[in-house]
């Protein structure tokens, strides 16, 4: 159980920081595997692996939930003092990981230069929501105190896309949150949250 724990927290350590993602520590690890199978048996039809899907998963959560607070705490209180800092860092980060998966992937990509319009369609996709996000919010700051309708459809297109990211190895969530300029009140209203701050949340 310790194990799975510790798989967790290291998950959670990495989706937390923009750059890194969670399903490349699990590849590292060596439990990325039988994460997805978990995740797969959780839907399916066998109640004897959903059964263990959900200890396995349960296991890993109380891991990831620990390293997820803990990571909150540090990086929310960095971000009050060290804003350009960080994101100097995390920016660096994502920048410096595009040679290394350029060099490793690079016979995969030989010949697929008819894909290079999806990339410009990524480029688009990401102003086209940064564009929305301005309209949402009337300046571009997500405000969890006082959200709006357009402000919480265009978070959860945020965190669903940020969810199917950290699952990925090489595609990190926090860096699509960033991204999509809501990493940082995010990592705020979970801080606040966990001082038991109930008004953070929809509705109260």
């Amino acid at each position: 159980m310790l194990v799975k724990m510790f798989h967790g927290f290291c998950m959670a350590l990495a989706d937390s920081v923009p750059g890194v993602s969670g399903g490349t520590v699990a590849f590292i690890l060596g439990f990325y595997e039988k994460f997805i199978d978990a995740l797969h048996g959780l839907f399916g039809k066998d109640n004897g692996a959903r059964k263990a899907a959900v200890l396995y998963l349960a296991k890993l959560g109380v891991g990831w939930c620990l390293g997820l607070c803990l990571s909150v705490v540090a990086l929310n209180d960095l971000f009050q003092t060290k804003t350009y800092f960080l994101s100097s860092l995390f920016l660096g980060l994502t920048a410096a990981a595009f040679p290394f998966i350029l060099r490793t992937e690079w016979w995969a990509l030989k010949g697929k230069g008819r894909y290079l319009p999806y990339t410009l369609l990524g480029v688009a996709l990401v102003c086209g929501l940064s564009l929305v996000r301005g309209a949402a919010s009337g300046g571009g700051v997500i405000d969890y105190w006082s959200l709006g309708v357009g402000e919480l459809l265009y978070l959860f297109v945020a965190g669903a896309l940020a969810i199917m990211a950290m699952v990925l190895p090489g595609i990190s969530g926090s860096t699509l949150l960033l991204i999509f300029g809501v990493y940082a009140p995010t990592l705020y209203a979970l801080r606040r949250l966990l001082a038991l701050d109930l008004e953070v949340l929809p509705g109260l």
